[in-house]
């Protein structure tokens, strides 16, 4: 009965230590010493309902100077193994309200294995769960430099908020009815979401969004294959696209210049109000998947309720193709992939030297000290300015993709080396690439919005109002790209 959550349970076991309101704090130390955790940061707590996640962690710590594009820097043996830069769902959940202070949960699932989870087992639970959603404080910002974006910052500057069991089961439902046709979502459900939106609305009004907006994420996965609320992605893919393809002279360098502008499409992720990051998250299959995990996992005795929403300062000078997976293993960085697997970036080439140098310096001068674990893996950024950038930390385990690498096959050279930075040097399939680039361009632009939506759910689901004719449910198309 357990198998499925047993397997979660793992999962979950690797990344606890690698929660982001954990692994910030050690971005955060002014010494650079690993600091004392307070206990509401370390997981600990017994109440599921995720009430202990209250307080707002401002992330900061003294910055390097920034690295100039052409700087190189010898990596020193300490740091790296040895130098070597050769280029080498279906799932468903039922809650059902039993009462005013209760709810019942139902998770099935099943999994394809693909590029993330490898979970493809079937499990079947359910459990009473406290139906009480938290007083949730208002964050109030106490920083001096809100729209600072300077060196002091590793990390994007981070607000944390609460996000108890009792919304992500109201996400799932949600989910669930509009690209499922399950029939569990309740007025309850949606009196839960609006106020979710209106908590996301007040983070965002802090002056340290106010000018380039914020990234919102759930801390165990980001929405970044969601629906913005405003769908203009084919306008701005349109629009990206035609000065790429006036250099190329190829089908094939046409196929790998449309790929590449549909990965930089970014901006719409961006958010700067609470509606905008519902959209992402209400209509992300990647959400969905990894709340019908956590709600598996809260099911097992024990199971501490760690998910939260991550607030992120959206940084406009970090572009896709600059931003790189780096594995630590026995306190050494042993390899490096581009993050984007997918794309052929050319001009990267030339500037492999000074990649590896702007990462390893950043690294050993900046990072090292302040993560108290010998392994990890650690995502890397480098701005326009050539500044790195510390994007996330994942723990050193197959439940974290291997980018350009795989654990399967490679493992020994992702413990022990020869360090290697990887970049992708040959085009994937025409097949595989066309087959993502007629999703994109193809982006259901008139659909109705999920506020259209909860309301239309709304007057279906209250019985002193005629209910609409039943809504034709939402169509997620597969991408095994995304």
């Amino acid at each position: 009965m357990y198998s499925r959550s047993k397997h979660v349970s793992q999962k979950k076991k690797e990344h606890l230590d690698f929660d982001p309101e954990r692994w910030y704090h050690f971005l955060a130390a002014p010494d650079g010493s690993p600091p004392q955790l307070p206990s509401s940061t370390l997981g600990t707590t017994d109440d599921k309902t995720g009430a202990d996640k209250t307080h707002p962690v401002e992330i900061m710590g003294p910055g390097p100077e920034s690295l100039s594009k052409t700087e190189t820097v010898a990596p020193t043996n300490t740091d790296v193994a040895s130098v070597n830069t050769t280029n080498t769902s279906t799932s468903t959940t039922t809650v059902n309200t039993t009462s005013p202070s209760t709810s019942t949960c139902t998770t099935t699932s099943t999994t394809t294995s693909g590029s993330g989870s490898a979970d493809d087992q079937v499990g079947e639970m359910s459990e009473t769960i406290p139906n009480e959603i938290p007083a949730v404080p208002v964050p109030v910002d106490d920083t001096p430099a809100a729209n600072d974006l300077d060196d002091r910052y590793l990390t994007f500057f981070t607000r944390f908020l609460p996000f108890s069991l009792r919304e992500a089961c109201a996400c799932v439902n949600f989910y669930q009815r509009r690209y499922n046709r399950k029939q569990d979502l309740t007025l309850e459900d949606l009196d839960i979401l609006a106020a979710i939106e209106k908590k996301l609305d007040t983070a965002l009004s802090d002056p340290a969004f106010a000018r380039d907006g914020a990234f919102v994420r759930l801390s165990s996965r980001s929405p970044k294959d969601g629906d913005p609320f405003e769908d203009t992605r084919s306008q701005e893919y349109s629009a990206a696209v035609k000065p790429e393809l006036a250099s190329c002279t190829t089908p094939e360098e046409e196929l790998q210049a449309k790929l590449r502008v549909l990965f930089s499409c970014r901006s719409q992720l961006c958010c700067k109000r609470g509606r905008d990051a519902m959209s992402l998250i209400l209509s992300s299959e990647r959400v969905f998947v990894d709340l019908l995990l956590d709600l598996d996992n809260a099911k097992i005795p024990g199971d501490v309720w760690m998910t939260c929403f991550s607030v992120r300062r959206w940084e406009p000078r970090l572009t896709e193709d600059m931003e790189f997976r780096t594995f630590v293993c026995g306190g050494k960085i042993t390899a490096i992939s581009q993050y984007n697997q997918y794309c052929l970036y050319p001009h990267l080439q030339s500037k492999k030297e000074v990649i590896s140098a702007s990462i390893l310096e950043f690294w050993s001068k900046e990072i090292k000290h302040r993560i108290p674990h010998s392994q990890y893996v650690i995502d890397f950024g480098i701005l326009s300015t050539g500044r790195v950038i510390v994007v996330e930390l994942n723990p050193f385990a197959t439940t974290t993709g291997a980018a350009l690498f795989t654990w399967e096959r490679e493992r020994t050279l992702l413990e022990n080396g020869p360090f290697e930075l990887r970049l992708r040097t040959t085009p994937l399939a025409p097949e595989t690439t066309q087959q993502a680039i007629q999703m994109f361009t193809q982006a259901a632009e008139h659909a109705p919005t999920y506020k259209d939506l909860m309301e239309t759910y709304r007057k279906q689901l209250n019985p002193t109002t005629p209910a609409p004719p039943p809504q034709p449910a939402d169509t997620k198309p597969f991408c095994s790209i995304c």
